[in-house]
């Protein structure tokens, strides 16, 4: 590949990416429900843009070039892998508090999902909801590892390649709704907001994008302030972890609305996120490229 990616490789490479996990999204679905199987391919499906990235490599015999490193750097990005988990858990929270502010009645604190395991361990809920709050300190760590997969597909080489060719407003959209709608099939299976929401699926298929063009942007300032693809990865994996978290708080009757909550992909829950990556935008001094 060349230091600026063509239209065809860019093309090339949103076949593979999107042609990859559909195709493996398409043989969950011919699973039975809650498949061990299913379950291993949903999380392998995470490193699909990285494998388009890896295929363009082997068709062009060129290394492909990603503009952010994918060397930790802890010692020297310690306060941006702080900011990348704070900033996410924050968001997610907040998201979970205002949607259960709205929806008071979908609170349910005897945690419904895990109560049958509990029971059986001899788990209380308070010692049940200390474990919890452990899954978001360690969570984050373990889903980084997965994450870091879409993060060399999406922010280390879709959006450079389109930041040479717009500003970074332009260009967080674009590769915002592409992520948003390359979820497509696994949420018209119902896994991010369920099947019975008004609007199935057009709203799903919305909010997705809504969701993911302002976490896109959050992870493209990370790795933009860092130089390194790993903040980002760490974000998206705490982003994953407290939206696991939020939902075993959702009492029965939540389900029909999980379109808007409590999880951060949601519409409602989401609006802490879409308000963060909103002051990122305005404060074009805190970017490291130009505008």
């Amino acid at each position: 590949m060349t230091d600026r990616p063509g239209g065809r490789e860019m093309g090339g490479y949103l076949l593979l990416s999107y042609g990859t996990a559909w195709g493996i999204w398409l043989m969950c679905g011919m699973m039975p429900p809650g498949a061990v199987t299913a379950q291993l391919l949903n999380t392998v499906v995470m490193w699909t843009p990285a494998l388009a990235v890896w295929l363009m490599w082997l068709a062009g015999r060129r290394r492909p070039v990603l503009s952010f490193s994918l060397r930790p750097a802890l010692r020297r990005n310690w306060k941006w892998y702080l900011a990348a988990w704070a900033l996410s858990l924050a968001a997610a929270v907040l998201g979970a508090l205002l949607y259960f502010g709205v929806y008071p009645r979908d609170f349910d604190s005897t945690l419904p999902a895990l109560a049958p395991m509990m029971e059986q361990a001899g788990i209380s809920r308070g010692t049940a909801v200390s474990l919890l709050l452990g899954v978001l300190v360690y969570g984050p760590v373990i889903n980084l590892f997965f994450a870091i997969g879409e993060e060399i597909g999406w922010r280390g080489f879709l959006y450079p390649a389109l930041r040479q060719r717009m500003s970074t407003l332009p260009a967080c959209l674009l590769v915002g709704a592409i992520w948003g709608l390359w979820h497509t099939p696994i949420n018209l299976m119902g896994h991010n907001y369920g099947t019975s929401y008004p609007g199935f699926p057009w709203l799903g298929i919305l909010g997705m994008c809504l969701f993911t063009t302002s976490a896109r942007t959050f992870l493209a300032w990370l790795s933009e302030r860092s130089g390194s693809l790993w903040p980002a990865a760490l974000a998206h994996g705490t982003i994953n972890a407290a939206a696991q978290v939020a939902l075993l708080f959702r009492g029965a009757e939540g389900a029909v609305r999980q379109i808007w909550g409590p999880a951060v992909t949601g519409i409602l829950a989401g609006m802490p996120m879409l308000v963060l990556s909103a002051v990122l935008l305005v404060r074009k001094g805190s970017w490291r490229k130009s505008w």
